[in-house]
């Protein structure tokens, strides 16, 4: 009897704590029932299966923001402008999310995030140049950015679906073009069968196919990424003979080009690879710059001649 009348007068606080723990679980029930669970699960097995090296880590698929919906970005002088409302990566949800088949969405995904990293590190060039690549089980689909969107400010929905002379086959979530002179040198690499290719314009990259000397063996790096492959470049709408030259320019087990007085280029299989070439080309372009200026200074103030890499010019040479 005092056990029965005991518990009929438990305090209010604990009937509060039990409605909390109840609700908590039924939340848990949700979630663990949620269709997104399953496909979470599908892409942490598919990246940790057999315990490989995973290269996802630098390229997490979904927000691009914190749980605040803010984060940090890189500003042209390499210092933090502070807190900046920016858009999610991952912005496929409802009739968006249901449009593509899981592999391209992953694809979206993996691509955007590669844009925003190449703004991040400071390789874009404004509006100008272009990632592209090659849409699983479709032939001869590639995404592209939007003609008028910074790096920046690229999401999965905006990314353009189109086939392989530039035609518009999905425009994605803007109204904006494609820019089909600058996807030709792209098409070009990916009519021989590549999957993704990766265009920069940094500043240390140019700086390095400007020298007739080329990538010189300074570093680790240098040596990661041999052989290195060299190609002319003669204009911002390269011709379908120039397209062929840089077909054949690109050598047997080759993962990067240096496009003279113009930039970098690397191409892969995935995403991941792509970045992977690009990030230890642009390493090594930068090691030299530096090493190169250290050089000159060194000669200048013990006042001993040394030895120029002479500056390739071209007379033809443009922006794209």
């Amino acid at each position: 009897h005092y056990f029965i009348q005991s518990n009929l007068r438990m305090p209010r606080e604990s009937v509060e704590r039990d409605v909390r723990r109840m609700e908590r679980k039924k939340r848990v029930k949700e979630v663990l029932e949620d269709k997104f669970r399953s496909e979470l699960e599908d892409v942490v097995v598919s990246q940790t299966e057999g315990n490989k090296p995973n290269f996802h880590a630098g390229l997490k698929i979904g927000s691009s923001s914190s749980s605040n919906g803010k984060c940090y970005c890189k500003s042209s002088n390499s210092e933090f402008r502070g807190l900046a409302n920016v858009r999610q990566v991952n912005d496929l949800h409802g009739v968006l999310r249901e449009k593509y088949s899981k592999t391209e969405r992953e694809l979206r995904c993996k691509l955007a995030a590669l844009y925003r990293l190449t703004a991040l590190f400071e390789w874009d060039h404004l509006i100008y140049s272009h990632i592209t690549a090659r849409v699983p089980d479709e032939k001869d689909h590639y995404l592209i950015n939007p003609y008028g969107i910074q790096y920046s400010e690229i999401t999965a929905s905006s990314l353009i679906k189109i086939d392989i002379q530039g035609n518009i086959i999905d425009p994605g979530s803007t109204v904006l073009p494609v820019n089909k002179a600058g996807f030709k040198l792209n098409s070009a690499l990916h009519t021989v069968g590549q999957d993704v290719v990766y265009h920069t314009h940094s500043h240390a990259g140019t700086a390095i196919s400007a020298m007739n000397c080329g990538l010189l063996n300074l570093c680790q790096e240098a040596l990661i990424v041999r052989p290195v492959s060299y190609s002319s470049y003669q204009g911002f709408v390269p011709s379908t003979e120039e397209q062929k030259q840089l077909q054949e320019d690109l050598l047997e087990d080759s993962h990067v080009i240096i496009l003279e007085n113009h930039g970098l280029v690397s191409v892969g299989e995935t995403v991941e690879e792509a970045f992977l070439w690009m990030a230890q080309l642009t390493k090594a372009c930068e090691i030299q710059w530096r090493v190169l200026r250290l050089v000159e200074l060194a000669a200048i103030v013990l006042g001993h001649p040394y030895v120029k890499c002479l500056v390739r010019y071209n007379a033809h040479s443009t922006m794209g």
